[in-house]
């Protein structure tokens, strides 16, 4: 199996991914998170830092 890198413009990524998505040989597709999940993810993993050092 092989792994391939690509960069796609932003206008030309949902046409893209639904293209890939219909070939039945693609097992997987990972698309890169948005600013706003990379942003929730950080503010959840702080407030998990924040209980652990009131534990502490």
């Amino acid at each position: 199996m092989r792994q391939l890198t690509l960069q796609i413009t932003d206008k030309k990524y949902p046409l893209f991914i639904e293209l890939i998505k219909s070939l039945d040989f693609v097992k997987k597709i990972e698309e890169e998170p948005t600013k706003e999940e990379i942003l929730a993810n950080l503010t959840e993993s702080i407030k998990q830092v924040n209980k652990i050092k009131k534990v502490n």
